[in-house]
């Protein structure tokens, strides 16, 4: 689908937000928001080394969200 749409406009930018990819071994596994705070590094940087702080709310899908949108306006540019 992306390859037909590229052929009409080459200037396309596509953004995908998955927790492991849409392709390779991992692809079909499901990600929580714990495991991609801990996979993005979020976690590394929240709470005390004894005691960590995993973000509220579904956070990280917000930011991985937030980065996505920055990351298709860039590609327009």
């Amino acid at each position: 689908m992306h390859a037909d749409l590229l052929g009409a406009n080459p200037r396309l930018t596509q953004v995908s937000v998955t927790p492991f990819g849409r392709t390779g071994p991992w692809a079909g596994w499901y990600g929580s928001d714990l495991v991609n705070g801990a996979l993005g590094g979020v976690l590394s940087i929240s709470g005390l080394p004894d005691a960590p702080l995993n973000s509220w709310g579904g956070q990280n899908w917000n930011f991985a969200g937030f980065a996505a949108a920055i990351s298709g306006l860039a590609g327009v540019m």
